[in-house]
């Protein structure tokens, strides 16, 4: 008997119960193709190939295979109705019943879709440079900037004299600066270092200054004090006046 696979369930025209006429549209896990049988001769002339594809879609259906008891009374008194030759035991002997049906009303069904788009992608990228690199949108925009910055100073020599003028007005703008906090720093460092010489001497000045003045100072008040002793006046005692005659005889018998 000839096989043939489950994918080729349709299209199938048939002559006699073991032989195949042709058979088309056969999709097989391999590859498309058509499957044709030699006269007389029971096998598939199957093309080969190196690298087979993988389906984009595949529907598996599972066959399984049953016995029963037979025909019911029912369906043997109406297959005599129809056909009196048929008795009741011959259909018994040499009839069969075969029932096609779904066993299960849910199926398989393997089919390729796109595991990420273009969108979940990008958001990946997007946050795996974010986490771990920093870097954003500016980042992209400087880093696309500098490549370009790059590629224009290597194609035109203009801009690279420009670039080599530059770098050195820097420098010598670095080197002018420089010499300038030098010199800054030694007027700064040298007028400091005379302002605390004259101060210490000044201070000395000062306190000799202070307590020469000091002691002239002091000799000047003794000066004055004994100047003041000598020339104020001490305490005068006035002499008695003479008693007249009226104050005399008050004072008699007073004295009495």
């Amino acid at each position: 008997m000839t096989l043939i696979p489950p994918e080729c369930h349709t299209a199938v025209r048939t002559k006699t119960a073991k032989s195949v006429e042709f058979v088309v549209r056969c999709e097989t896990p391999w590859r498309n193709f058509q499957m044709r049988l030699g006269e007389g001769v029971d096998y598939y002339d199957i093309q080969r190939c190196e690298e087979c594809k993988i389906e984009c879609n595949s529907i598996v259906y599972h066959a399984y295979n049953s016995y029963g008891h037979g025909f019911s009374n029912e369906a043997l008194t109406r297959l005599n109705k129809k056909n009196r030759s048929w008795s009741i035991p011959h259909m018994k002997s040499n009839f069969l019943t075969v029932n096609v049906f779904f066993r299960d009303m849910s199926y398989i069904e393997y089919g390729q879709i796109q595991g990420t788009s273009l969108t979940e992608t990008l958001s990946d990228i997007g946050g795996n440079m974010g986490m771990f690199l920093g870097m954003s949108v500016i980042t992209v925009i400087e880093i696309v900037m500098f490549c370009f910055k790059i590629g224009w100073i290597t194609i035109s020599k203009k801009r690279r004299d420009y670039m080599y003028q530059k770098q050195a007005r820097e420098k010598e703008h670095e080197e002018q600066l420089e010499k300038t906090v030098e010199e800054f720093k030694f007027l700064h460092d040298h007028k400091y270092g005379s302002d605390t010489k004259n101060d210490g001497a000044g201070v000395q000045t000062l306190t000799s200054s202070a307590s020469f003045e000091n002691d002239a100072k002091l000799k000047d008040d003794q000066t004055e004090v004994e100047v003041d002793h000598q020339t104020r006046p001490g305490p005068t005692i006035a002499p008695a006046k003479p008693l007249s005659a009226t104050e005399e005889e008050k004072e008699k018998p007073q004295s009495d």
